[in-house]
């Protein structure tokens, strides 16, 4: 444990002592999108997750054997990823969903956050970034 962080803070069990034996847990938060456009508007709007870096496209590029097999390769296009939140597999007539009672269910997909323990964020506080 870095310098200066007590470890009542850094257990992450508020009012508890620091030897509660019980470990620090990542914290996932899962949430269903709700429509493509609400979700693209939502990853697009004002650059949210790299409005200094102006190249932020750069970071975002296509993973794993599905993508693969659909022909998704490299960076993410904004119009390739608005077809898949719509439904669409890019360059085809291939609908994503399932039927149901003659019509199309299509969910966009979830959105994932994933949270560190505070006692994270406090060691990153005072260890600088090394």
């Amino acid at each position: 444990m870095a310098p200066g962080i007590r470890p009542d803070i850094a257990c992450g069990h508020p009012r508890r002592r620091p030897s509660c034996g019980e470990p620090e847990r990542m914290v996932a938060t899962v949430v269903e999108l709700a429509s493509a456009t609400a979700a693209l508007s939502y990853y697009e709007r004002d650059g949210y997750y790299a409005k200094d870096d102006p190249e932020h496209r750069q970071a975002s590029f296509w993973h794993g054997a599905a993508a693969g097999a659909i022909g998704l390769r490299g960076h993410v296009h904004p119009k390739r990823f608005d077809d898949l939140l719509s439904g669409v597999v890019p360059g085809t007539e291939i609908r994503l969903g399932r039927m149901r009672e003659g019509e199309r269910e299509h969910r966009p997909g979830w959105d994932v956050t994933f949270s560190a323990p505070k006692s994270v964020s406090l060691e990153a506080l005072v260890a600088g970034d090394r």
